[in-house]
């Protein structure tokens, strides 16, 4: 059996191939950049992004990238039509929902405090009404109709758990876009993407999901 002498040694060494990047860290570093992306296009067009009761919060789930408009941030109490003066953020939020290859979800959510007007019968027709409000903007903005579905759940699945019905709660009055995931991941490692040193990833049970891991029964995925 020959033995390699040490100067052998270090040469086998130094010219040994590198392992190839885990692919698993390429996309979770690609979900980063997206995250970072629509954080930097909120901030651009002055919305509070990712601060509590902010306009935006971008967080990664195992869905995908979860984008939840604040709803008193976006439309008038009782109303799905945009105010006027979001056009301008949602039309630099949509810059970058465009360059992304993955599906979108839009989906409408209300607090449990009852509704009933002519045009609104409920919740979850004025839920609904907002999120096709969403997604008819961002088909104006030359997204592809194709790719995004809108839906609404009413105040049937709350971002915060309401004390007693009919609750006032600020935080589950909101429209989440989804950037839906192509891939399976580690739950473990959203916890980096998100920000959260130490912190452990909710797995969606079966009820459904929104932007705190709450909910639909989707393989656990991340962007591709």
């Amino acid at each position: 059996t020959s033995v390699l002498q040490p100067t052998e040694a270090r040469t086998a060494i130094n010219t040994k191939t590198p392992e190839p990047v885990n692919d698993i860290t390429r996309q979770m570093q690609r979900t980063q950049q997206s995250k970072q992306d629509l954080i930097s296009a909120a901030k651009q067009a002055g919305l509070r992004a990712n601060q509590t009761n902010g306009d935006v919060q971008v967080q990664m789930t195992q869905r995908g990238i979860v984008i939840s408009l604040a709803g008193d941030t976006f439309f008038d109490s009782g109303s799905a039509a945009i105010k006027s003066t979001m056009a301008r953020p949602l039309a630099r939020l949509a810059k970058v929902l465009k360059i992304q290859q993955n599906q979108l979800a839009i989906e409408g959510h209300t607090d449990g405090q009852p509704i009933s007007t002519m045009q609104y019968p409920d919740n979850l027709a004025l839920s609904t009404a907002r999120s096709e409000a969403i997604w008819r903007f961002l088909v104006k903005q030359g997204l592809d109709p194709a790719s995004m579905g809108a839906t609404g759940f009413g105040e049937f699945r709350p971002k915060v758990q309401p004390k007693f019905p009919h609750q006032n709660v600020p935080e589950n009055r909101r429209v989440e876009i989804v950037i839906l995931s192509t891939k399976p991941t580690d739950p473990s490692q959203l916890a980096s993407v998100n920000g959260i040193a130490g912190a452990s990833a909710t797995v969606p049970n079966q009820a459904g999901s929104s932007a705190d891991g709450v909910g639909a029964n989707i393989i656990g995925q991340i962007i591709d």
